[in-house]
């Protein structure tokens, strides 16, 4: 994970810098100042824009989606002794997807809050996700499942499954919004961005739903993942 430096500016990304705030309060009250007295205006307005040049660079969107590939590649081993697997056992490199999701924090029994930022490119991000490490055994794919919070490091507990290939029936990306992966034994979901359901689940707030329902991210990964499970359950069922 980050180091506590680094989870400070994953923090200022969706909350803000609160001393640039103080800042720009400071200048518009300078502004007023110099028409009485420009001196005091003049270092009113200099000191927090000298004071701006201090802080420290904000982190940009794609900082923000590296916190999640950091955070998956260091759970990988954790990944396969959950699933109680070794290397020699599978067949492929592992991969991993970011899906919507959220979890109660253990220590206060309520929801984690989750924070949002629309970034430059116009995504709407969240400090929490879920990420599903996939394994790819000889007969089955591993699942590990963990939701995380980038800001204070805090996790859900993980989740694993099991899935043979010749249970998987199929794996698709519906509009661009939920990865199904289909089986014998019903269709797993998990949404690649905001889903009503959990709106619903954690807040009456019209206004966090509105956000809430957009939060996504780029998607590349999760179908890069959609075409690997494709292609290994076509290959390990053919070997049938």
């Amino acid at each position: 994970m980050a180091s506590p430096a680094k989870k400070e500016q994953i923090q200022e990304y969706f909350s803000g810098n609160p001393l640039a705030v103080l800042y720009v309060i400071v200048i518009i009250v300078g502004i007023i100042v110099f028409f009485a007295n420009k001196v005091v205006g003049i270092l009113m307005i200099g000191l927090p824009i000298y004071g701006f040049t201090k802080l420290k660079k904000s982190l940009t969107d794609q900082q923000i989606e590296d916190e999640y590939r950091y955070f998956a590649e260091a759970k990988m081993s954790d990944a396969k002794d959950a699933c109680g697997i070794s290397d020699d056992m599978l067949i492929q490199e592992s991969e991993w997807f970011w899906y919507v999701d959220n979890f109660i924090d253990p220590e206060t029994g309520a929801w984690n809050e989750k924070e949002y930022k629309e970034g430059d490119d116009k995504i709407t991000r969240a400090n929490t996700r879920g990420i599903c490490i996939l394994n790819y055994g000889k007969d089955q794919i591993f699942s590990y499942q963990i939701v995380v919070n980038i800001g204070n490091g805090k996790t859900s507990d993980y989740d694993t499954s099991e899935y043979f290939y010749q249970d998987v029936v199929g794996i698709e990306v519906e509009q661009n919004t939920i990865l199904k992966l289909k089986t014998t034994g019903g269709p797993v979901s998990y949404y690649i961005r905001g889903n009503a359901k959990l709106v619903k689940e954690q807040t009456e707030n019209d206004g966090v739903a509105k956000t809430q329902d957009k939060e996504s991210g780029d998607i590349t990964r999760t179908k890069a993942v959609v075409s690997s499970v494709r292609t290994m359950t076509r290959e390990r069922k053919r070997l049938k």
